[in-house]
């Protein structure tokens, strides 16, 4: 049994090197490398950061004022859903001050009734929101994918199904 000898261009040197010299260099990369990494996952994280009160207003907003999943409010013949409830089963805290849906007000719920919606996953990543939620009343079950453009929130795909 030889040496396995390895050339890395990579090292601005052009000498073959054996195994245990590549990971000694490769150690020392790494040394130096590592910190740079973590500094760029500190600043990346920091880009990304959670939706203030206003946002979040914003988003739930485009939401509930959507066509699509307004239409199935029926506000007119189904006074009793009236201020629309909201249950918030997600991580993230929301505030519905203001929001109305469809022209009516909302109400932020603590338990779902038969006349709730319920958002059950709110996540928010570097200018992008998702939504996951169900209209309970007309078991209409919904994703909506949220972009963040010039500044100013978009609801950018909603997708609803019926059970």
């Amino acid at each position: 049994g030889g040496v396995v000898r390895t050339h890395l261009p990579l090292f601005n040197d052009s000498t073959p090197m054996n195994p245990s010299r590549l990971l000694l260099r490769l150690a020392r990369l790494a040394s130096r490398a590592l910190p740079a990494f973590i500094a760029g996952v500190i600043v990346m994280s920091a880009t990304a950061a959670p939706l203030d009160a206003a946002e979040i207003r914003k988003v739930i907003s485009l939401l509930l004022n959507h066509p699509s999943l307004s239409a199935y409010y029926h506000f007119d013949v189904r006074p009793q859903r009236i201020p629309l409830k909201v249950v918030n089963q997600s991580a993230q805290a929301l505030d519905l001050a203001g929001v109305l849906a469809a022209g009516k007000p909302t109400e932020l719920a603590s338990a779902a009734d038969r006349n709730s919606l319920v958002i059950k996953r709110f996540s928010v990543d570097a200018g992008r929101a998702t939504l996951v939620f169900e209209f309970l009343p007309e078991g209409v079950l919904g994703t909506a994918q949220f972009i963040k453009v010039d500044g100013s929130w978009k609801l950018d795909e909603l997708e609803l199904a019926e059970r």
